[in-house]
């Protein structure tokens, strides 16, 4: 959800600062096949499961883990581009805490309902997936790197609650960062 929220803000604060759309033609991506496919193997993993899994190491987490790979691998090929390498680091920041943990991102049921966001889970407990996320519910003493999990809250009553890592806020600096500075430069993105 942050990584929209920063596009979206970057998209519409460049656009009133003169930016223009069409300099995202002007950008050299390399292997921008390789993204697609993260994503669309992410995408199934996030919107087709949901529920109880087996535990640490579940087939959809080792899969997870696998397209943060390739992910990695794309970012590190588009180096040269505005924010790569913060969206590099927050995507690293992620996937280090996934791996560590079997395979999703670990979330305490306590963070989700601070965020008001409980009603995605059947059941709130240990290894039970959250609906539409990478998110496993785990509990703060099991969890290995907690301070990189899902932390921060985004609480009701603001429109858009989130739960979401430091790894996600870097990213999205770097996303913000991208779209602003293409969209008023498109030039400067080699």
């Amino acid at each position: 959800m942050i990584l929209i929220v920063a596009f979206t803000a970057a998209v519409i604060g460049a656009l009133l600062c003169g930016g223009r759309l069409s300099h995202l033609a002007l950008v050299k991506v390399r292997a921008g096949w390789l993204v697609i496919g993260v994503f669309l193997v992410q995408g199934w993993i996030i919107y087709s499961f949901y529920g109880e899994l087996s535990g640490p190491w579940d087939w959809r987490g080792i899969i997870l883990i696998i397209s943060y790979l390739l992910l990695i691998i794309f970012l590190w090929l588009n180096r040269h581009l505005n924010g790569a390498y913060l969206i590099l680091l927050g995507v690293l920041l992620n996937f280090t805490v996934i791996v560590a943990n079997g395979g999703f991102m670990p979330v305490t049921v306590e963070a989700l309902e601070r965020a008001g966001q409980l009603n995605l889970v059947d059941e709130p407990k240990e290894w039970v997936k959250v609906k539409a996320t990478k998110d496993v519910i785990l509990s703060r003493e099991k969890t290995k790197l907690w301070f990189l999990t899902d932390v921060f809250v985004i609480p009701p009553p603001c429109p858009i609650t989130s739960v979401f890592s430091p790894g996600d806020v870097l990213a999205g600096v770097g996303v913000f960062y991208f779209f602003f500075k293409t969209l008023r430069r498109g030039r400067d993105n080699g």
